[in-house]
């Protein structure tokens, strides 16, 4: 059978077959729910990024914008079912150490990268409060003359959202 070492089931503590056979079934379907996500959301990205921004194609809610939709979902599954047919032992490269390693990464954009880019974001927005506008061919005044190099310029940003800030820097894992 194609693809029987593909998905690799780690449950070494279990002894009964039923239970056996009802955590198979469970991490079947998380399993496949999970690869419907991550293709649907890749499947987008791509795209957004390849088809309408690099080659200018339509927006994926016209009717030509499906049909090429349809046509990179397929493409993305049969790719998919080459490499898992092709690659003996797929497990043994994404399993047991391997799925550790890549939760370990994608941790990061899951509970790390969003909080502290909002910080940044927010002390970026709130630092930049009482500067004038620049327009160009005008004298540059503004009340607030720092840089982020002086200290002053981290506490206005920092202070008007202190709570939120702080929360958000707390939250993310180091």
């Amino acid at each position: 059978i194609k693809g029987i070492y593909l998905y690799h089931v780690f449950l070494p503590g279990i002894s009964g077959f039923g239970l056996q056979t009802a955590t198979n079934a469970i991490s079947l379907v998380s399993a496949l729910v999970t690869a419907g996500l991550y293709g649907n959301i890749g499947i987008k990205v791509i795209y957004v990024n390849i088809v309408q921004d690099l080659f200018n194609g339509p927006a994926l809610i016209s009717r030509k914008g499906r049909f090429i939709w349809i046509g990179l979902v397929t493409g993305y599954w049969a790719f998919a079912f080459i490499v898992g047919s092709a690659i003996p032992q797929f497990s043994n490269i994404s399993g047991h150490h391997g799925i550790q390693k890549a939760a370990i990464c994608i941790l990061q954009f899951t509970y790390t990268f969003p909080p502290i880019l909002y910080v940044g974001f927010t002390m970026q927005k709130d630092a930049i409060e009482g500067q004038i506008e620049y327009t160009p061919g005008t004298a540059v005044e503004t009340l607030h003359r720092d840089t982020w190099h002086s200290w002053s310029r981290w506490q206005r940003g920092f202070a008007k959202c202190w709570w939120l800030n702080t929360f958000n820097f707390h939250f993310c894992p180091k």
